[in-house]
């Protein structure tokens, strides 16, 4: 008896026809392997009565996969950050949508505080943290519903799906983010739209004329950091969607985090440069060298600074801030250069009878004694330095973003008094990480390199750890103002300021972003100071359009409701909305996903594909999709 065509169970309202054989992919005769699959049959029947996106979406991966999460229920992959910030942000904008009035501030506040009492894995983040990223979402929701659907209306939010799929037992179950609908031209009806939601976390840190920015807040034409510390725009933006996430780290402990097809400038042993893709990075370790800022960085405004960065540098490094101003040195050479760097109602005064030891401060004579009379101590107060220990200081960031002659003055400081020379090199040492980060951050900023590793050292009773910068600047910026220190420094050039790759590795999925810049080189300036390309993607917009394991999920939707609420499939429009956490305005974005008759027509074409493997308890072990797995080299999948 020939096979029977089942036909799509709601091309009914369409003039569309499908040849597919879907009796063929029911009795799993066209579960197609690749040479790296491992084909076998697994004991274990899948007893549910309905079926999920997330189902179908982990079977394309890979089928073992699915056996392992869905059929023996083995649960590695815990709730994270982003995916706790998607149920805190789907729960309240139900609420929002359905009313289509903002909720008062205080009552939103009042969700907010409930959903996040309710989360399961509490991150790093605070309360007040997802306040603040979700606050401005919602008020900004209603006003982009308004303005890019005209005289919408309300259909439901949750929206859930449990319908029959034909020639199977099986249900789908799924849940619709949001439907509305609007009027057709001369009153002809409606059209519907299936909204789905989709966080953007975008927190890499990008540099800019007046400080760090992230990526998620760039816009087209905003300043940013080029290369040579100058300025460039921005004149793409390119939201990626779901992505796997690299981890490029750098032999300085550095890293940043990117997709496969991002771009990197490097170059090899022989000094060969190439543009490459992280991707490519991978299977030609060889080219590992990254460039570095060729000038030092140029911040938009010259910073008016209480202290001078030179002082500032020495009471870091050797100052004493917990009672009066003190500081300790065997150095008369600081002790004069300070003199000079001190207001006139401060004088340097020895402490006592030691012979290293000087106190900073004024002479009380017809001054009123209730009026704190120090101005260095003042400022010291103002910056929060005022009564930290040695392993509590930190450079305030006004000095971080001073001007050039600023930052090395400040980095002299430091090493003039907590500084050394070995090899010929430049070394310091503090047991402050937020110092050892400082003097980092000043050293990348001036188009230098750091390198932070620590030791244990005993202070008695206690232990602490110490952390050493070794330090490498530019030729033509000296490390050091001590002409005893400068001496010992290695007079020839330095070699070629340039950073290494240690270690390239897939860590995780985020919502990703890449941008262009108008700069000639292409490159701009990303966390740690490090130089970054453009990308070579086309966008969210069109990976969105074109990735069918992203748009399945709109095709099933738009489906399963059309049959349910019997509308026709020519009335009912797709879109992806981006909920940008970090932006500061225009904080929702429409991406429209076209499913015409071709998308429905693969996506069943996958549906029937996956449930036949159900049926025949078919599973394939995708070598392909094993390196970011979950289950992994775990002793559920070797």
């Amino acid at each position: 008896m020939a096979s029977k065509k089942i036909q799509l169970p709601v091309l009914n309202n369409s003039t569309g026809r499908s040849s597919i054989n879907f009796d063929d992919l029911l009795s799993g005769k066209s579960v197609s392997t690749n040479s790296t699959d491992i084909v076998f049959n697994n004991k274990k029947i899948h007893d549910k009565e309905s079926i999920s996106y997330s189902e179908i979406a982990t079977h394309l991966e890979c089928s073992y996969r699915h056996l392992l999460k869905y059929i023996q229920k083995i649960e590695l992959d815990g709730p994270t950050e982003h995916t706790e910030f998607g149920q805190v942000i789907h729960k309240i904008l139900e609420v929002y949508i359905k009313e289509k009035v903002m909720l008062p501030v205080d009552e939103a506040r009042v969700q907010l505080t409930e959903a996040f009492s309710k989360l399961k894995n509490h991150t790093s983040l605070q309360e007040k943290d997802w306040h603040d990223a979700i606050e401005p979402i919602l008020k900004d929701t209603v006003e982009f519903l308004d303005r890019e659907f005209p005289g919408w209306v309300f259909v439901d939010s949750e929206a859930e799906l449990y319908e029959p799929i034909e020639g199977s037992e099986k249900k789908f179950k799924g849940y619709i983010d949001a439907i509305i609908k609007t009027p057709k031209k001369k009153g002809q009806g409606w059209n519907y739209f299936i909204l789905d939601w989709k966080g953007q976390r975008l927190s890499a840190p990008i540099l800019t004329p007046n400080g760090w920015t992230t990526m998620g807040a760039l816009k087209v034409g905003d300043e940013i950091t080029s290369s040579d510390g100058g300025i460039c725009r921005v004149k793409g933006i390119f939201p990626l969607g779901t992505r796997d996430v690299y981890r490029v780290t750098f032999r300085d402990g550095s890293f940043v985090d990117c997709t496969d097809d991002h771009l990197w400038k490097v170059s090899n042993a022989s000094n060969t440069t190439k543009i490459l893709t992280t991707k490519e990075l991978i299977d030609k370790p060889q080219y590992k060298f990254l460039q570095v800022l060729s000038n030092p960085v140029r911040f938009s405004n010259k910073q008016s600074l209480l202290i001078d960065p030179y002082l500032l540098g020495i009471l870091l490094g050797d100052g004493c801030l917990r009672s009066g101003v003190r500081f300790s040195t065997s150095d008369k050479e600081i002790v004069d250069s300070i003199s000079n760097l001190i207001p006139e109602t401060v004088q340097i005064k020895k402490v006592g009878k030691s012979k290293y030891d000087y106190q900073l401060s004024v002479d009380g004579k017809g001054i009123d004694p209730h009026i704190n009379r120090n101005p260095i101590l003042n400022s010291l107060r103002e910056f929060g330095l005022f009564g930290k220990l040695s392993q509590e200081k930190f450079i305030p960031d006004s000095y971080l973003f001073g001007d050039v002659n600023q930052r090395l003055s400040l980095i002299q400081g430091l090493l003039d008094t907590d500084g050394w020379v070995q090899k010929g090199y430049a070394k310091f040492s503090t047991t402050s990480v937020k110092l050892a980060d400082g003097m980092k951050h000043l050293v990348g900023s001036l188009g230098g390199v750091a390198f932070i590793s620590t030791r244990k050292k005993k202070r008695n009773p206690t232990e602490h750890v110490e952390y050493i910068v070794t330090v490498r600047l530019p030729h033509g910026l000296s490390p050091f103002r001590l002409t005893r220190k400068l001496n010992l420094l290695n007079p020839t050039p330095c070699q070629k300021l340039q950073r290494s790759i240690s270690k390239i590795e897939k860590i995780d999925q985020d919502e990703m972003q890449c941008i262009s810049v108008d700069s000639p080189d292409h490159l701009y300036v990303t966390n740690d100071f490090i130089l970054t390309h453009n990308t070579t993607s086309w966008g969210w917009k069109f990976d969105k359009k074109t990735d069918f394991k992203k748009t399945v999920q709109l095709a099933f939707y738009k489906i399963f409701w059309s049959k349910k609420n019997n509308i026709p499939l020519k009335d009912i429009k797709t879109a992806f909305v981006l909920l940008k956490r970090t932006a500061k305005k225009d904080r929702c974005e429409l991406v429209p996903v076209s499913v015409g008759e071709k998308t429905i027509e693969k996506a069943m074409e996958t549906l029937y594909v996956f449930l036949g493997s159900l049926k025949q308890n078919l599973t394939k072990k995708n070598r392909d999709a094993c390196e970011y797995c979950v289950y992994h080299k775990t002793p559920h999948c070797q």
